[in-house]
């Protein structure tokens, strides 16, 4: 996710105003050639106009935590022309310690925009996940808010029925000022299915979470058992994203590392899950598909970390994977800062494997730049290109850029 801090105790106040050819799973086949790659620069200093949605405004509170960020675009299979985009709206918000002091508290929800011009212009349709005052559902006695980021939309048509599955995250953020969810046991992944977009706003949802998962979210799945991984290495799951092929939905989703509480990106990896999805959300049977990427990968992008993985198809139809390579800033919020993003080809979504050139390196099809750009989507249909996620050079400020470059 565009905003998540990684590092415990870090308070928000600057943003508050306060090797071989073939696939990477070893096969053989043709080697192919490094294509030429589209390229743009989406740094706030670069030549990607921000995204203006129509009835729609970044929050007024003072400091950078407002804007536009962690965007997901998905073309609607009934009405040509039509594209949904769902994204993170930042704001601060007072509460109230258990002290009973005044607090500003970080929040986000996400929100739902719609165009009717293939992604020429947007316009504003309805909060989809809001953020809520809430009770710790673990009995803290703390009173704070549940908030929501990084959506993912994704449809699937079966004889003739088309359905919408979105994802996103959930966590539980404590009175204090600054953005500071209770990231060990209330971060989790919620997916849904509708009939419409606007309709997964009140749909029935399927949790997901890892060990430490706290019970009183009702986790329906604990990811870092189904993928044989010590809780370790997947302490925490990070910017889902879904993606539809046939009749299975898949689950893209980082598994952070930490050693005690510092991140170890070494270890970090983003891993995909898969399920048919029959039936209500929280009977669904989900299973291990594989690794999708890690730190080898990062490296063979010149980066220290990879993040905000979505997939795609480019618009012939080849299959690939939007990737965040960043490099680790211990002065930043979140410990790393992104570097623009890749349009990677996959050989194959299940079990998920890169394409590799006659060098062994990954095949890179566009590039979005920029020190702070990342949390890139991207649908064949629209005619924004890929769409990119810009921060302000003092962080926050977040502006959904599109770059006009398809892969």
């Amino acid at each position: 996710m565009a905003l998540m801090k990684i590092r415990a105790g870090i308070v928000l106040s600057l943003c508050l105003g306060l090797g071989s050819c073939g696939s990477d799973d070893g096969g053989g086949g043709s080697c192919p050639a490094q294509p030429a790659s589209d390229e743009a620069n989406c740094s706030v200093t670069g030549t990607c106009p921000a995204l203006v949605i129509s009835g729609e405004a970044p929050a007024t509170n003072p400091g950078t935590f407002k804007g536009y960020a962690d965007p997901s675009i998905a073309a609607d299979p009934l009405v040509p022309g039509r594209l949904w985009l769902a994204y993170s709206w930042p704001h601060v918000i007072g509460g109230q310690n258990p002290q009973g002091d005044a607090v500003q508290l970080a929040a986000v929800q996400n929100r739902l925009a719609r165009s009717d011009n293939n992604g020429q212009t947007f316009s504003f349709v309805q909060v989809l996940w809001p953020d809520v005052a809430a009770a710790d559902p673990e009995g803290s006695g703390e009173n704070g808010r549940f908030s929501s980021e990084t959506a993912s939309l994704v449809t699937m048509t079966v004889a003739g029925i088309t359905t919408w599955y979105g994802a996103h995250l959930r966590y539980f953020l404590r009175p204090q000022t600054g953005y500071n969810p209770k990231y060990g046991t209330s971060w989790h992944v919620r997916i849904g299915a509708a009939s419409t977009p606007a309709s997964l706003a009140n749909a029935t949802e399927t949790v997901l979470g890892v060990s430490t998962t706290a019970n009183a979210y009702q986790p329906d799945v604990r990811l870092d058992q189904l993928a044989g991984l010590p809780i370790q290495h997947c302490a925490m799951l990070n910017n889902p994203t879904l993606f539809v092929q046939s009749t299975t939905l898949y689950l893209i989703v980082e598994c952070l590392a930490f050693v005690g509480p510092i991140p170890d990106y070494g270890n970090t990896t983003t891993q995909v899950f898969a399920t048919n999805p029959v039936g209500a959300p929280t009977s669904w049977t989900w299973r291990y598909a594989g690794k999708l990427g890690d730190a080898q990968l990062a490296g063979d992008l010149g980066n220290d970390t990879i993040r905000q993985p979505d997939v795609s198809r480019a618009g012939d139809g080849t299959l690939i994977a939007l990737i965040t390579p960043a490099h680790i800033d211990a002065a930043s919020p979140t410990g790393t800062v992104g570097d623009g993003c890749v349009a990677l080809e996959l050989e194959s979504i299940d079990p998920p494997a890169l394409a590799r050139d006659c060098s062994g390196n990954p095949i890179v099809r566009a590039r979005i730049n920029g020190n702070g750009v990342g949390a890139c989507t991207h649908d064949p249909a629209s005619a924004t290109g890929i769409i990119a996620t810009s921060q302000g050079p003092s962080g926050g400020n977040w502006a959904l850029r599109p770059s006009g470059v398809d892969p």
